[in-house]
């Protein structure tokens, strides 16, 4: 192709065709994603916001922010704030140390990150200089 052909400013559309579906494609899988989080909504909705996406994609997906996209964040941290307590008692039960009491981001008492301190010492995954450090910092 010689430029007279494909001048500058169609490399520029082309340009700004691309990143216009890329982010159309991002706001597809943001929908779809949110559609399946959402707890308010049942089979039968779900099914109908899917067609709508799939068959009227452009307008399905302004539509569903238009109706739904307010609450979208909020869907995301709840299933965010999950994830993060399922780690948290993994992690909690891989080191022997009960779970925290409490919601998302809780933390143990002293007493319990102590102890657990003391486990992985007797374990051997800290040697004494790391115990007298962390325990040091647990004292702050």
């Amino acid at each position: 192709m010689t430029a007279v052909q494909f001048p500058l400013a169609g490399v520029f559309l082309t340009v700004v065709w691309f990143i216009a579906f890329c982010i159309w494609v991002f706001l597809f899988i943001a929908v779809v994603t949110d559609v399946f989080r959402s707890r308010d909504l049942g089979g039968a909705g779900k099914a109908l916001w899917c067609i709508l996406v799939f068959v009227l994609p452009v307008v399905g997906a302004l539509a569903y922010l238009a109706v739904r996209g307010g609450s979208m964040h909020e869907r995301a941290e709840h299933t965010v704030g999950r994830q993060e307590d399922r780690l948290d008692r993994y992690v909690h039960r891989a080191v022997g140390a009960p779970p925290p009491s409490t919601g998302v981001g809780a933390t143990p008492e002293v007493a319990d990150e102590r102890a657990v301190l003391l486990r992985l010492h007797d374990r051997g995954v800290l040697d004494d200089q790391e115990l007298a450090a962390a325990l040091a910092r647990l004292e702050r």
